[in-house]
C-alpha cells in the first residue's frame, strides 16, 4: 500500500521527465492527457494514514523539570499505533549522568546531579522506514529551601539543652546533603547532622543556624531558643529582703517556696523574698512561656 507522500513525489517528479505512451516518445504537455488527476490517484492510493501523521504536539512533552531520584514519561504514543505493527520508538538521552532513559520504555530517572539533558524520542515508520524524532529538555533541579528546621523546646532552663532538627526533602536524601550549625549567646552544640543538641550557657536569646548545602546551593535555616533563669542574689540576711526576678523568659510569673522554705522566709508575687530565720530556701518561679510552663529554680541562703 502506498501513501500521499510517494504519489505527491513521483507526480512532482514527472514535471522534469518526459513520458512514454503507446510507444511514442512525447512532451510532458502531451502526456499529460493520459495521467490521471493527483486527488484520483491519492484516493486510489490513501487506504491508510502515515502513522507518523498522527503523532501530534500533546503526545510529547517539549520541557520537563524532575527532582533527583524521581522519575518522568515524556512520550505517549497515540493509541490507534502499535509498536512493533506500525511503528517502533526508541529513547536517548544526551547526558546520563543528569537523566538516564530507558530505550525501550522511555522512562526517564533524573540522577543525583543537577543539570540538563536532552531526551530523544525516534520514531520510524515500518512500512517505509521513514523516521522523526521528538526532542524533550529535561531539567534536573531541586529547591533546598523547602527544608525544614525545628526544635522541640523554644524556651528550656538556663545549662539544659535542645533538640534542633533538620527535615531534607526526599530529593535531598537522593542527591546527598550538608549542615554545620552554629549558635549565639555562648550556646554549645553538638552536631549529629540531622539533629544538633544546643546547651545553653547563659539565659537569654539563643539564634541557631543551620548553613545547609546541597547541589551547589547554600541556605541557612534559624530557629530561636529562650534560656531562662532566677536573677538575684543568692544570699539575705534574716528580716531584710532581696528581689528576685526572671531573666531570659517572658510570660506570667507564679513565685514560690519550698515547704521548708516557707518557715524561713516568705516570697511575694513580685519575687520579693523576706528572710525570717537562718537557713536555706528554694525558689520557684513558673513561667508560662508559651503553651508551655517552665518551673526555674534558685537556692537563697539565709543568714544572721
Amino acid at each position: 500500500m502506498k501513501y500521499k507522500k510517494v504519489i505527491s513525489r513521483l507526480l512532482a517528479s514527472a514535471l522534469v521527465v518526459t513520458t512514454v505512451f503507446s510507444g511514442t516518445v512525447t512532451t510532458l504537455e502531451a502526456a499529460a492527457a493520459g495521467i490521471k488527476p493527483q486527488a484520483e490517484l491519492e484516493e486510489a492510493f490513501d487506504g491508510e494514514k502515515d502513522p507518523i501523521e498522527k503523532i501530534t504536539a500533546a503526545c510529547y512533552d517539549k520541557n520537563v523539570t524532575i527532582e533527583p531520584g524521581k522519575t518522568a514519561t515524556v512520550f505517549r504514543l497515540p493509541a490507534s499505533l502499535k509498536p512493533g505493527r506500525d511503528v517502533t520508538v526508541t529513547y536517548a538521552s544526551s547526558n546520563e549522568s543528569i537523566a538516564k532513559v530507558d530505550k525501550n520504555s522511555g522512562l526517564i530517572t533524573a540522577q543525583k546531579k543537577v543539570g540538563y539533558a536532552r531526551v530523544t524520542t525516534t520514531v520510524t515508520a515500518l512500512y517505509d522506514g521513514f523516521s522523526m524524532e521528538y526532542q524533550t529538555l529535561v531539567k534536573v533541579n531541586y529547591d533546598i529551601a523547602k527544608t525544614g528546621i525545628s526544635v522541640d523546646q523554644a524556651n528550656i532552663i538556663k545549662g539544659k539543652t535542645a533538640t534542633v532538627k533538620i527535615t531534607p526533602t526526599s530529593a535531598m536524601n537522593y542527591a546527598g546533603w550538608t549542615v554545620a550549625y552554629t549558635a549565639t549567646n555562648g550556646a554549645v552544640v553538638k552536631n549529629n547532622k540531622t539533629t544538633a543538641q544546643v546547651t545553653a550557657k547563659k539565659s537569654g536569646k539563643v539564634i541557631v543556624t543551620a548553613k545547609i548545602s546541597s547541589a551547589g546551593k547554600t541556605i541557612k535555616k534559624k530557629v530561636v531558643i529562650y534560656a531562662g533563669e532566677i536573677a538575684g542574689k543568692s544570699s539575705v540576711k534574716v528580716k531584710k529582703s532581696i528581689p528576685l526576678s526572671v531573666k531570659g523568659l517572658t510570660g506570667k510569673v507564679t513565685w514560690s517556696l519550698d515547704k521548708k522554705g516557707r518557715k524561713l522566709a516568705s516570697i511575694s508575687k513580685d519575687g520579693i523574698l523576706t528572710a525570717k530565720k537562718k537557713g536555706t530556701v528554694k525558689v520557684t518561679a513558673k513561667v508560662k512561656a508559651g503553651k508551655k510552663t517552665i518551673s526555674l529554680t534558685k537556692s537563697v541562703k539565709i543568714k544572721n
